[in-house]
């Protein structure tokens, strides 16, 4: 009978390993039903990481408690790289996996919308765009810069975009001198851009992932002195590697650059190379940050990064 004890013993450890790791092509939780998160569960994610990320430190470190966190995980089954990301950040955070200890103990709840604190990725997200427009609108102004045009997609996202872009750009002071849109197809912007007559000192592009097509195409009209102000650009260095001859004076803001000079960063990449033998992305980042951030109160997640194309040479403003 010892052998059969021994052998539940076995299984019971090999699954917990399972269920827990989260390597390219782990057995995780499955994936919510319901693609995108309801009104409430956002409110309610939001309002969870304000209440405890003040108290919840201190808390854990006087009493050693088990904390117990909701995760909300929005991802359709087409998604499943960027839900495995934001696990691995998550176990990463919680010291379940990595060279980090903690001395109190985090139970990670799936889809419970009753836990507290909850943590949804998308709000999280989302929350990070908007400050990450902030800061870029602040660091336009800082440079000088007075009017911008803005290129936006001809859809029904490019539009609401739009819409909030030239109220934030008005209350900021920022002149727009126009606003022109493109189908969202388009790969050849000369055609959009030679209408044109008068540029403004910067061009804002709505569009991250357009920003070296916009730039090649301002270059071919001689229009290359025009600085390019982009929110949400996925790789910055990236883009640099591939136009940054175009973009001298460009200012390109992301919610996650790997190679930032900030000790958190460095941090995190760091052990999350170790620990899963690859570079992490912007979910694997949130999930790291978003659990960091409720353990420790620390407001440092909410800070994107915006950086400078200057002198050939792509700088991370601080």
């Amino acid at each position: 009978m010892w052998w059969k004890a021994s052998l539940k013993i076995l299984l019971l450890f090999s699954g917990l390993l399972f269920a827990c790791l989260p390597p390219k092509k782990a057995v995780l939780p499955p994936p919510s039903k319901v693609p995108t998160p309801s009104k409430e569960v956002k409110e309610e994610a939001a309002g969870g990481l304000l209440r405890v990320k003040k108290a919840s430190g201190e808390v854990l470190k006087e009493s050693g408690r088990r904390l117990k966190v909701g995760l909300v995980l929005p991802f359709s089954e087409k998604e499943t790289e960027k839900r495995e990301a934001f696990l691995r950040g998550c176990f990463l955070g919680a010291g379940i996996f990595g060279p980090q200890s903690l001395p109190y103990r985090v139970s990670l709840q799936f889809d419970d919308k009753s836990a507290e604190p909850l943590i949804d990725p998308l709000v999280l997200k989302r929350s990070l765009e908007q400050k990450q427009m902030k800061n870029l609108i602040e660091t336009v102004l800082k440079e000088g810069i007075k009017e911008v045009g803005i290129l936006y997609p001809s859809s029904s996202t490019g539009e609401r975009e739009l819409m909030f872009l030239k109220k934030v750009l008005s209350e900021s002071g920022l002149n727009v001198s126009f606003a022109k849109s493109y189908p969202p197809e388009t790969t050849d912007f000369s055609r959009v851009l030679k209408d044109i007559k008068q540029f403004p000192q910067g061009l804002w592009v709505i569009e991250g992932d357009k920003v070296c097509l916009i730039a090649s195409s301002l270059a071919f009209l001689g229009k290359s002195g025009v600085r390019i102000l982009a929110p949400e650009t996925d790789d910055p260095r990236r883009t640099f590697s591939s136009c940054g001859r175009y973009l001298e004076g460009a200012l390109l803001g992301c919610s996650f650059y790997k190679e930032s000079t900030r000790q958190e960063v460095r941090t995190f990449r760091e052990f999350y190379k170790k620990t899963y033998a690859q570079e992490p992305d912007l979910w694997a980042f949130l999930g790291y940050e978003s659990i960091r951030g409720v353990l420790e109160g620390d407001e440092k997640l909410y800070v994107p990064f915006i950086l400078k194309i200057q002198g050939g040479r792509l700088r991370e403003i601080p």
